[in-house]
């Protein structure tokens, strides 16, 4: 299963190796696509493929040690509606997780997106919005 997390350190604890000791202990790889850290604390968005147990184990150990954790489900909303397939968030999605079908159409993959935003604000018909 693939899944994604929000990794949230609170106040002190960026400087211990928490995630390196939970990827040790665990043996499960990430992937982590977007990070903002600075000396007093940190989030952070990690795509991660394991079963289920082995996802509850890690979730489990990073809280143990004070760190918040939620799984993403289903970043993107685009009201089909309001859309009008103009791409301006095509271009600027830093992951390329949008872009243009061979129907003009856009398209949204959920699998790369990391929730950043940048979409919602560049839409000018306010038809994307983060869940």
């Amino acid at each position: 299963m693939k899944v994604k997390l929000r990794i949230v350190y609170p106040t002190g604890y960026v400087e211990r190796p928490i995630l390196a000791e939970a990827i040790l202990t665990t043996g499960i790889k990430m992937n982590i696509l977007e990070a903002t850290l600075d000396a007093r604390s940190g989030e952070l968005i990690a795509s991660l493929e394991a079963e289920e147990p082995e996802i509850e184990r890690l979730v489990g150990f990073l809280r143990d040690r004070g760190v918040k954790v939620e799984r993403i489900v289903g970043m993107l909303k685009v009201d089909k509606d309001r859309c009008i397939d103009c791409g301006a968030c095509v271009s600027i999605c830093p992951v390329q997780a949008i872009e243009i079908s061979e129907d003009w159409s856009v398209r949204f993959d959920e699998d790369r997106c990391v929730g950043c935003g940048a979409c919602v604000r560049a839409c000018p018909m306010k038809a994307v919005t983060l869940v």
